[in-house]
């Protein structure tokens, strides 16, 4: 049976140099039993520091940590009924692989014919079996990783933690071990709890992540909902590939009108979302490169100069100069007469736009009313 998670104020400090550094601050949040949950978030924003406290290989400064309501913050890491891989893969290389997954087991003092049994059950989930009297060396990287996920699970853990396990494959063994990870995710009873830095792989795979930024998270919720409301700029930028594009703007009021200004263009402002941005005079105007659209000059929001265009197969994405010297990147299906150095227009749906607050980053709109 999996086990429900929770964090109580969980707090970690360290000392440096004589002053407090501050890892994780007072993080609270809840991961049901079964679900695949991901801290994500650039590095040094305590994800990992997080994913350590629950382990037992960090001691909490202050706060909770539960397992199924039982407080476990003082129980030391083999009496938590949790797994661990690591990002550095770290098999043993003069074990063969079956040596390898059946070591818990073996330290354990189970017997023997039971480690047979459970080392051929993982090897079989995981695709491996066939390689089980191989050493490591003999493994490609995305191999040696099911082997070492092998090693985690024989133990038959309440909860799995991976702590970027993904980072030194090359980019399509990371595509492929991501489906695999979740194909496990499916066949096991365990709650996953993942970390990593690469919001693709935080999108794709979680049930719901958190986004941490400085030791807290600042948004927790499903992928698609992070992606589509994100509570400020900074989450808004860091989920997206490419990044979302983010523009000084100015709030003008005129004759009753609102209107933001921005990267040459005006839009307009219904009531309701003039409200709700209140007196600001200044303000960040956010839009993905996606929900942009190349047309004719003039006939757009706004023109521009296309500056780099870089293929992506399917797709190009594009670096396109605005009439104020900003710069935004753009994505889409373009012609291939279309040369750098053309003069663009730029169209847009009003509910692409996002609003953010100029000092604290807060979302203030999402989408402009029409």
């Amino acid at each position: 049976m999996a086990v429900a998670l929770r964090l109580e104020k969980l707090r970690k400090t360290f000392v440096q140099d004589g002053r407090e550094i501050v890892a994780v601050d007072d993080l609270d949040l809840e991961i049901a039993s079964g679900e695949f949950f991901t801290f994500v978030g650039p590095s040094g924003c305590g994800k990992t520091t997080t994913l350590r406290m629950v382990a037992g290989l960090e001691a909490a400064t202050a706060g909770r940590i539960l397992f199924d309501g039982e407080d476990v913050t003082r129980i030391p890491t083999q009496r938590r009924e949790i797994a661990m891989v690591f990002q550095d893969i770290a098999l043993f290389p003069y074990m063969s692989v079956r040596a390898n997954i059946g070591y818990p087991l073996k330290v354990s003092k189970v017997e023997r014919s039971e480690i047979t049994r459970r080392v051929e059950a993982i090897a079989e989930m995981l695709a491996i079996r066939d390689k089980l009297d191989m050493m490591p060396q003999q493994l490609s990287g995305g191999q040696q990783q099911r082997v070492a996920i092998g090693r985690a699970l024989v133990k038959e853990p309440k909860v799995l933690l991976l702590d970027e396990p993904l980072s030194a494959l090359d980019a399509r063994l990371r595509a492929e071990m991501r489906t695999e990870i979740l194909r496990l995710h499916r066949s096991i009873k365990a709650t996953i709890i993942y970390v990593t830095h690469d919001q693709v792989e935080a999108m794709t795979m979680s049930t719901r992540l958190a986004m941490m930024q400085k030791g807290r998270a600042v948004q927790i919720d499903t992928p698609r909902s992070v992606f589509r409301h994100p509570a400020s700029e900074t989450v808004a930028t860091f989920i997206g590939t490419p990044s979302m594009n983010v523009l000084d703007g100015r709030l003008q009021r005129e004759g009753g009108a609102a209107t933001i200004a921005g990267g040459g263009t005006t839009l307009y402002l219904s009531d309701e979302d003039a409200a709700r941005l209140g007196e600001l005079s200044r303000l960040r105007l956010g839009i993905r490169p996606q929900a942009l659209r190349m047309v004719a000059p003039g006939a757009g929001l706004a023109d521009g100069v296309l500056l780099l265009r870089e293929a992506l197969g399917f797709e190009d994405e594009c670096l396109v100069e605005l009439a104020d010297g900003s710069q935004i990147k753009i994505v889409g299906h373009f012609s291939d007469a279309l040369a750098e150095n053309a003069r663009i227009g730029l169209q847009a749906e009003r509910a692409d736009f996002y609003v953010f607050h100029p000092e604290t980053g807060a979302t203030l709109c999402f989408g402009l009313k029409p």
